[in-house]
């Protein structure tokens, strides 16, 4: 599941595709503001970049940096596919088959959806949102949309960004 680490260096122009696992096919992507997310058929989550607020979703080594895709394991053990997928500057979300919501990563502005402003490195489900079925992260804000049409927001709103008028 621990992939080679890459290396780290501009490229400008696409040329070099990524590498995954034998029988991986990948569904959907996201990208924050210094990483990235893969969300495969299969449910699995992949991700790389810069880390260090634990929004990769796994415990990282040196400088917080995951130059290359890795599962992220946290996800795995949760045992359930994943449908959706989203990255904010320094946090990640997704949605579960059964219309759950996780968020990880950075959580000081509330961003997380866990009735506080601690960070996790780990999945932790947003409780009060059910039925969902995309994720959209902004710098520090979350936004839900569920299968009935419904928008639920959370986080940073100093800029009018979560809709409440307030």
């Amino acid at each position: 599941k621990t992939f080679p680490r890459g290396r780290k260096v501009s490229i400008p122009v696409p040329s070099i595709p990524l590498e995954f696992p034998a029988g991986v096919t990948v569904c959907q992507v996201a990208s924050g503001g210094y990483h990235t997310m893969a969300l495969a058929d299969d449910g699995r989550i992949f991700s790389w970049g810069h880390g260090t607020e634990g929004q990769l979703g796994y415990p990282l080594d040196g400088f917080g940096v995951q130059n290359a895709p890795r599962e992220v394991d946290s996800w795995s053990v949760l045992k359930m596919p994943g449908i959706h997928i989203s990255c904010g500057q320094e946090h990640s979300a997704a949605v579960s088959k059964r219309g759950e919501v996780y968020c990880w990563g950075l959580g000081k502005s509330g961003q997380l959806g866990h009735g506080n402003k601690n960070s996790s490195a780990v999945p932790i489900k947003v409780r009060n949102v059910d039925h969902a079925a995309s994720v959209s992260c902004g710098s520090a804000h979350t936004v839900v949309k569920t299968k009935a049409g419904r928008l639920f927001t959370w986080g940073e709103g100093n800029q009018g960004q979560l809709g409440h008028g307030n």
